[in-house]
């Protein structure tokens, strides 16, 4: 069924058989914001490892989940702390971001903010898991 607004892509998808059930408009599409790639990561985490922190806002606002862990264990926070992004890890603190999660390593986002030298981000870190 051709939808208004659908991509040629999106009928070839749809023609082949590799999508069953397209929305009535592309006003009612509601993405996963949560779906994962191979390797675990999600939207999330692309948009901070590129540093866009509009992106991340819009993302989080949308309700993207931000303790989703990939396949070693990262959260968003964690790959946050390690970019050295200060206010995407203000943003994902704001919105529920776990700061005492650990990734399979047993690294949590404070220990490798540390180890990179992000003191900006130790501190909004320590201040999030204090007492």
């Amino acid at each position: 069924m051709r939808v208004a607004g659908q991509t040629r892509a999106e009928q070839i998808a749809e023609a082949e058989g590799l999508v069953q059930d397209w929305p009535t408009s592309k006003a009612s599409y509601k993405p996963d914001l949560n779906a994962k790639a191979r390797d675990g990561t999600t939207a999330l985490v692309h948009a901070l490892t590129q540093g866009n922190v509009a992106v991340v806002k819009s993302l989080l606002d949308d309700g993207a989940a931000p303790n989703i862990t990939d396949n070693t264990g990262w959260t968003a926070l964690i790959f946050a702390a390690v970019k050295g992004h200060a206010e995407i890890v203000e943003a994902l603190l704001a919105k529920g971001a776990d700061p005492t999660l650990k990734a399979a390593s047993g690294a949590t986002a404070l220990t490798l903010a540390q180890g990179q030298g992000h003191a900006a981000i130790v501190r909004l870190l320590q201040a999030a898991t204090a007492p």
